[in-house]
């Protein structure tokens, strides 16, 4: 009786242990698993499923190849698009006066020095003949006459101021010809249908031409 006891409380000890054995190496096996095992589980966030996140490093491009990365709003090319606020301008250019004036030919005038020096309407009229006018010289009934001026008849001032840039006389000595023009020119008989009436004044306005 005893022996049997004996022999089956060595027979359970040895299970016993036999059974420790087993549970020790299968928990051993389970940890070995788990921390070879590529695709952990991620309990931290309490995710079930395994999540791989690849990280792209900085300045790769999408197609692999490495670069800069352009910042938003920038223009690949490198050529950065800038819009300017042009104010247009209107250039409005200097009127240009067109005379209509009559052929040199068939325009008169008279020449008149009010002046001392010699021959000053003869050598201005000689200047407008040398541009096809019709010109006579003559001299001032009460010299010196100070104020030079270029006269002329209705109708006939483009053909005034054409005379007056022949000779280099100021545009603001052109006005029209007073009724009595006549009576301050000497001998003027041969000059009454003339048209133009150039007075060489002493105001030297009207260049002296030796």
């Amino acid at each position: 009786m005893n022996n049997l006891s004996g022999r089956s409380a060595g027979s359970g000890a040895a299970k016993g242990v036999l059974l420790t054995i087993t549970a020790v190496t299968m928990g051993l096996f389970v940890l070995l698993t788990a921390f070879d095992s590529p695709n952990a589980t991620n309990t931290e966030n309490g995710d079930d499923n395994p999540t791989t996140e690849t990280m792209e490093p900085e300045g790769t491009n999408d197609d692999g190849t490495n670069g800069t990365v352009d910042p938003e709003g920038v223009d690949n090319s490198g050529e950065n698009e800038t819009t300017d606020n042009v104010e247009e301008t209107t250039v409005t250019e200097p009127l240009i006066e067109t005379l209509t004036t009559r052929p040199p030919e068939v325009v008169k005038t008279a020449t008149v020095n009010g002046t001392s020096v010699p021959r000053l309407a003869g050598a201005t009229a000689d200047i407008l003949v040398s541009k096809g006018y019709v010109a006579k010289p003559k001299n001032a009934n009460n010299s010196p006459v100070q104020t030079s001026a270029v006269y002329y008849i209705p109708d006939y001032a483009d053909d005034a101021k054409a005379i007056a840039d022949a000779i280099s006389a100021p545009a603001d000595i052109i006005v029209p010809a007073p009724d009595d023009i006549l009576e301050r020119i000497a001998e003027s008989g041969d000059i009454s249908d003339f048209h133009i009436f150039v007075i060489l004044g002493t105001d030297s306005k009207i260049p002296i031409i030796p």
